[in-house]
């Protein structure tokens, strides 16, 4: 049997579990689910016995906020045991970060395939708050920043403070 048609017949008896007609892979390999706010994909390997699941966390910021965020997400990715082998990764041609996990489908049941999307869905939800808090403060350090600038970005001058020339 061929390595998506193994994942087919898994997703297939997932969706009896859930009590759903079908899930199917799309003519790229990959099954879109939704829980809650959360959009998931599932993703069968091209030629190696591998699945993804991938789910959307958030816009990349455009400006300097930037590479703070991608720092704050390298930090992420290396420190925080709670992520159980996800990782978080940038998909540029989106301009999206996601999060990412991936498994082998080699002795793979139904049963494991639901824990892990129930596990996935559960680390989404939480890191996508964190994502969400990390992007936030980077954005308002960068508007106090600008606010304590001029607008020609020479620093405000305090209350009482005089230039000597």
């Amino acid at each position: 049997m061929a390595k998506s048609s193994t994942f087919s017949a898994l997703l297939q008896e997932l969706a009896s579990r859930w009590g759903l007609s079908s899930l199917k892979l799309d003519e790229f390999g990959r099954c879109l689910l939704s829980s809650g706010e959360l959009d998931l994909c599932l993703q069968a390997g091209t030629n190696e016995n591998v699945f993804c699941l991938w789910a959307v966390m958030a816009e990349i910021p455009k400006g300097e906020e930037q590479l703070q965020v991608f720092a704050a997400l390298l930090d992420l990715n290396h420190n925080d045991a709670q992520l159980r082998g996800a990782c978080f990764c940038i998909d540029h041609s989106i301009d999206r970060i996601l999060l990412k996990f991936q498994s082998a489908v080699d002795g793979l049941d139904s049963v494991s395939l639901e824990n892990i999307l129930n596990n996935f869905v559960e680390i989404a939800q939480d890191k996508q708050q964190k994502i969400d808090q990390i992007i936030s403060d980077m954005v308002q350090n960068a508007s106090n920043q600008n606010t304590e600038s001029g607008s020609d970005g020479v620093p405000s001058l305090l209350p009482g403070a005089f230039l000597r020339c």
